[in-house]
């Protein structure tokens, strides 16, 4: 496997103790409201985004594998904005049990690494990130 889009490093915690906090290579944004993320098979919520890559998240049967993710499409049918066709690989999976569901659904979060990305599509993910963006992402955690 290549090199990570994140660094694991571990901090103390009061309670706890050492607890895992991701210091990211990029930094990462929020995007105005509308913007997915979509596969072959999949639409994803957006939760954050750098030049390297994002975090998504999806509804998932517990028992579900992840998918195999290859190539991502970004889009948002209120700005009439689609990024299409980048190359990405998943870093992290997390399943996470929502308070309010029993045991069948989970929240899946995943990490992409962009990879490969044309010129163009450097530029308008840059464009992107400079338009479209809220805020810089200020926790660590996922």
């Amino acid at each position: 496997m290549g090199q990570s889009v994140a660094t694991y490093l571990f901090k103390q915690s009061a309670h706890s103790g050492p607890a895992p906090v991701r210091a990211r290579k990029e930094e990462r944004f929020r995007l105005k409201q509308g913007f997915l993320a979509c596969s072959s098979t999949n639409f994803c919520e957006i939760v954050n985004i750098s030049n390297g890559g994002m975090a998504l998240q999806y509804l998932a049967h517990r028992d579900s594998e992840c998918e195999e993710i290859h190539e991502i499409n970004i889009l948002n049918n209120l700005e009439g904005y689609l990024l299409g066709q980048l190359s990405c690989r998943i870093v992290y999976v997390k399943d996470m049990v929502p308070a309010s569901q029993h045991d069948q659904t989970v929240i899946r979060r995943i990490g992409m690494q962009f990879m490969d990305l044309s010129p163009d599509q450097q530029e308008r993910l840059d464009d992107l990130l400079i338009k479209y963006s809220l805020e810089k992402e200020q926790s660590h955690s996922n």
